[in-house]
């Protein structure tokens, strides 16, 4: 049974970028490129909130990163030894 959520990273980011891209377009074809690139789009109310709803997502991320960070240097640099097999010469 095919899922009906977005489960891909890709189809995750659309939520904000894919949002944003969209009112770029449309801003680029009614007024022009130069004005969906400009400042004054940039801090529209609902630019900034699209912005804002990144956050939450990104702190979970970056957590996740830091501690498969941890995690993987914790290994490396301190493994686990076998309990029947000598110590490292």
């Amino acid at each position: 049974m095919p899922c009906e959520f977005p489960l891909h990273g890709h189809a995750a980011l659309f939520g904000v970028y894919g949002m944003l891209g969209t009112l770029q377009l449309l801003a680029a074809i009614e007024h022009g490129y130069w004005f969906a690139r400009s400042a004054e789009f940039m801090q529209k109310p609902l630019v900034d909130r699209l912005v804002w709803m990144r956050v939450p997502g990104d702190t979970i991320f970056s957590v996740g990163a830091l501690s498969l960070s941890w995690f993987v240097l914790r290994l490396w640099l301190w493994p686990k030894q076998d309990a029947g097999s000598p110590p490292p010469q």
